[in-house]
């Protein structure tokens, strides 16, 4: 028992030892990588100085790929396809909202619906985006067709439209710090609220180091403690043999 009692002791302090000091490495979509995550980066800072926590920002689609190839510790980002070498665990589900600059009609709307949406020009992300929020609308509202006006890369691109007068966009409400940049209108869509999820993506078969477990474990915290952003994940297991 005293043997078995020094073995947790000396776990114990090697894993202290690990926090200390550290690097991880996490990517995320150029959208999140700019506006949620370095907000929690900071705070974490505050935390754990001596860990750097250093950010890869790319494309949506390319995620997971960096995940498994080791280029990161763990990825954040929205729903993809199911990959059986990955984790996928949920980390909030997010409401979509509607952007539009000051004085536009919507403004004046104290409940905004789909269908109110549709009547104006609107900008939408490309691939999965889209195609996923034209098949929701189409299964609450039958009649009503998404066609979007125009399709972009990325979201500082529609909202530079959106406050050039091109219409309107819509985003998950994450974004709300961009959009406050831009001088836009954030709102709440209704009838239907659709929701999209967002997820840690870990290997199979590769653990965690001390350091990376620690920072993934902060970010469902911190999250958690935000219920703006949607519906947080009530909890985080260990770290998991990804």
């Amino acid at each position: 028992k005293i043997l078995n009692d020094l073995d947790r002791v000396m776990d114990e302090v090697a894993q202290r030892q690990a926090l200390k000091t550290g690097v991880v490495r996490v990517a995320a979509p150029q959208l999140m990588a700019s506006t949620l995550l370095p907000e929690i980066v900071a705070a974490y800072a505050v935390q754990r100085p001596a860990i750097r926590v250093e950010l890869v920002d790319c494309a949506v689609e390319s995620v997971m790929s960096r995940v498994f190839s080791g280029e990161v510790d763990f990825g954040i980002g929205p729903e993809r396809d199911p990959n059986s070498d990955i984790t996928a665990t949920t980390l909030f589900e997010g409401p979509l909202r509607v952007v539009f600059p000051k004085g536009h009609p919507l403004e004046a709307l104290e409940f905004i619906r789909w269908r109110d949406l549709l009547s104006y020009p609107i900008t939408t992300l490309q691939g999965q985006f889209t195609k996923r929020l034209a098949l929701d609308l189409r299964a609450a509202l039958r009649d009503v067709t998404l066609s979007p006006a125009h399709e972009v890369s990325f979201l500082s691109t529609a909202l530079a439209m959106v406050n050039a007068g091109m219409g309107i966009t819509v985003c998950a409400s994450y974004a709300a710090s961009l959009v406050a940049l831009y001088g836009l209108e954030l709102r709440p869509v209704h009838e239907p609220e659709v929701f999209r999820s967002f997820y840690v993506f870990t290997r199979q078969g590769r653990s965690l180091s001390p350091a990376a477990d620690d920072f993934r474990r902060f970010v469902f915290e911190y999250i958690g403690e935000r219920p703006l952003l949607g519906r947080p994940q009530a909890s985080v297991s260990a770290s998991p043999d990804t």
